[in-house]
């Protein structure tokens, strides 16, 4: 049996049946992984841009340079993503994320860092993440072979994400006690390469690419968003959380 053949399904409890796909499987805990080490870094990323300079202006213009691109960048690398194959494109996102952590944990090591290469690695992280993150949740359909326990699948992304919210940042502030930002850095690398290897392990169903210029894509998606109520309401939910609660962040 090859490896990119799964074993016969087991079967899981109903609540998170979708975890009986090998691939997902594979998948799903490469990805709780790597979303962990993201949060581990954004914090102490920050932490280390006020610990050098005490500069609130700083620690608000980092979190507006990683949070800005998902919001300029983010809906056209969803429909340029759309016309690729998503599996081959995470691969290449997530090596340069792994690259990106790396640099950042030598550069810190050696005490190299000041507030411009901070604010650039910020912008650095943002434009991957605002590629990284469509391609996470675009790619969840082709690891589940049965569409049924999509749904399942879909919750448990969900779940695994905001478990990481709530145990990343005290982990951050942990390690920093302990050891200091440039171990937050390596660990995020390592946690990254968590998810490269899940996705070098697995293969991914194949998904139809959607035809026509990026542009044509982009606006299909626009004039879809407009039509579906159901949609449109969700996504005005997720403006306004973001909009109200996420500048606490940097507070």
């Amino acid at each position: 049996m090859s490896d990119l053949t799964p074993p016969p399904r087991t079967r899981w409890p109903s609540a998170v049946r979708a975890l009986g796909h090998h691939h997902f499987q594979v998948y799903f805990a490469g990805q709780g992984v790597s979303t962990l080490g993201k949060w581990v870094q954004q914090v102490a990323l920050s932490w280390l841009a006020y610990h050098l300079t005490g500069s609130a202006v700083l620690l608000g213009l980092i979190t507006f340079l990683f949070l800005a691109p998902q919001l300029i960048v983010g809906p056209f690398a969803g429909a340029w993503i759309d016309r690729h194959d998503k599996r081959r494109l995470l691969i290449v996102v997530q090596s340069m994320l792994v690259a990106q952590s790396a640099a950042l944990a030598l550069v810190t090591w050696a005490g190299w860092v000041d507030g411009p290469f901070i604010a650039a690695m910020a912008l650095l992280l943002g434009l991957l993440n605002a590629v990284e993150t469509p391609l996470r949740q675009a790619l969840i359909g082709s690891f589940v072979e049965d569409p049924a326990d999509l749904p399942n699948a879909l919750v448990l992304n969900a779940m695994l994400i905001n478990a990481a919210r709530f145990v990343g940042p005290p982990l951050a502030g942990g390690l920093i006690a302990v050891a200091g930002e440039a171990a937050c850095f390596a660990l995020t690398a390592v946690a990254f390469t968590a998810l490269l290897a899940g996705l070098l392990k697995v293969q991914a169903t194949a998904s139809p690419r959607a035809t026509g210029s990026t542009a044509q894509v982009f606006r299909e998606g626009l004039a879809y968003l407009w039509r579906e109520q159901g949609v449109r309401q969700l996504l005005f939910n997720v403006i306004m959380v973001n909009l109200l609660a996420s500048c606490y962040a940097a507070l």
